[in-house]
């Protein structure tokens, strides 16, 4: 891919080099592509369209008879890209004798020596269709408004070995109109979250929440290119001069998508992270909690218990799409650990799973209960009250520096709920608000199991009490 690059007149970059490197890795044992499906989201003018037209050259030479196909917003969109960009570049390298160029409307492509081929299509839901895709190439795909290219584009995929799709994009302006990206852009960042190591390779680069758009620290975090083909000067012209239109900035130079743009938090993140540890343990009893994203988009599990400190060790265990795993997961590791207690508030989305885990054997259980019965009963359920109650007192640990949070790559998805928190009023006191503050529900996580320790673990005394037998 190197290679390809020089011979059309460029030197790839360290991100695009890493990108092609990790993308483009080779199975040993099968000799296919490690990875199906490629998705890569960062800021404006970072190198995408080198990569694009570098790419789609090397797949046509590298092995003959390749179908390969590049979309953009729109057919004029893809159109104008490939007569002014693509056709060109090739034509200026030193691969112009391998290819004859069509021009026909509609049957637009060009055409090489082995028998390969590079088009361009719509994106309407019957294109294409058709016996075989050997790569597809979905370019800004911010703007695809449904699902069509997924429809069109992967059965044409599947009878061939080591075909690939790349989803190379800025964010879009609001993740509920552009479902084709974003359903990428979660998918892949749980795959990240998770360890996945084939199948789907996911690069983003993107400001953290909370982050100065002004503060070229900011910039050097999100630009790959910055220092290469963009410089600092550049940049602070446009933030200057789009003042204006933030959100513009924020999407187009910042990479952020609408809701993820969160003013600064209502957590003091230096004393957040602060109390990050990697090598925090906890004691034993432990609690659990579980919540759930407004838009059931995402769940996610806490953990927490006491450590030799004083401190009380915070942990995001799980944290993935959708809740069709939830159940089954919280079976499991009570099984494992015996936590004192499971937290759930029935008042927020996590509220719809009550149904599902009385079935698989949990019970309620409340604060006014006796011992006895309560070790019958995992489910710590608290009230409006209890929940506003529990969010404060989280808040105060952080100032207090009373909590440690484990400094692993699961905790990511904590910081990014902690950057963007916002609360939301309950009586005289408040809660962490679910509308507005982005992904929120690990910080929730984190202070209903907090308070479910708290309320429960005096209770149990853990070298008599066997919650496997009792529960299940």
């Amino acid at each position: 891919m190197a290679e390809t690059a020089r011979h059309l007149g460029w030197e790839f970059m360290p991100a695009q080099r890493y990108v092609m490197d990790t993308a483009l890795e080779v199975d040993p044992d099968t000799g296919l592509f490690v990875y199906s499906t490629v998705v890569l989201t960062q800021p404006r003018q970072q190198g995408k369209t080198c990569s694009i037209i570098c790419l789609m050259t090397h797949r046509c030479l590298a092995w003959p008879r390749q179908v390969v196909t590049y979309a953009a917003q729109t057919f004029d969109a893809a159109l104008e890209k490939w007569r002014d960009d693509h056709v060109p570049t090739l034509k200026g390298s030193i691969f112009a004798d391998r290819f004859e160029v069509s021009y026909q409307r509609s049957a637009e492509k060009i055409r090489w020596d082995n028998g390969s081929q590079w088009g361009i299509q719509s994106t309407t839901k019957k294109a294409g269709h058709g016996p075989t895709l050997d790569m597809g190439v979905a370019d800004e795909a911010w703007a695809q408004t449904d699902l069509r290219l997924d429809q069109a584009w992967q059965p044409a995929m599947m009878t061939r070995p080591n075909s690939q799709l790349w989803v190379p994009s800025t964010a879009g302006e609001d993740p509920a109109a552009s479902p084709f990206m974003y359903s990428k852009v979660e998918a892949g960042r749980a795959a990240v979250e998770e360890g996945v190591q084939e199948g789907l390779a996911y690069f983003e680069w993107a400001a953290e929440p909370g982050q100065d758009p002004g503060d070229p620290v900011t910039w050097r975090g999100c630009m790959p290119a910055l220092g290469h083909t963009v410089t600092e000067r550049k940049i602070r012209d446009a933030y200057i001069s789009m003042k204006a239109e933030p959100d513009e900035f924020n999407r187009g130079y910042l990479n952020r998508w609408k809701g993820e743009v969160a003013a600064p938090s209502v957590i003091d993140m230096v004393k957040f992270e602060g109390c990050g540890d990697p090598r925090s343990r906890s004691g034993s009893p432990i609690a659990m909690a579980v919540e759930v994203e407004i838009d059931r988009s995402y769940a996610s599990v806490a953990v927490v218990g006491m450590r030799p400190d004083g401190r009380m060790h915070c942990e995001i265990i799980a944290h993935r799409a959708g809740t069709a795993w939830v159940v089954a997961y919280l079976v499991e590791r009570a099984k494992r650990h015996r936590p004192c207690g499971i937290g759930i508030d029935l008042g927020s989305a996590a509220g719809s799973l009550l149904p599902a885990l009385q079935r698989a054997g949990f019970k309620i259980w409340r604060p006014t209960m006796e011992k006895p019965e309560a070790q019958g009963a995992l489910l710590t359920v608290p009230t409006m009250r209890e929940v506003a109650a529990a969010s404060g007192d989280l808040y105060d640990a952080i100032e207090d520096d009373a909590v440690r949070w484990l400094g692993a790559k699961m905790q990511a998805v904590l910081q990014r709920a902690a950057a963007g928190a916002k609360t939301r009023p309950l009586g005289d006191a408040w809660a962490w608000g679910r509308k507005g503050s982005g992904a929120i529900s690990p910080l929730v996580a984190v202070t209903i199991a907090r308070w479910v320790y708290l309320t429960r673990a005096h209770l149990y005394d853990q070298d008599s009490y066997d919650v496997a037998a009792s529960v299940f």
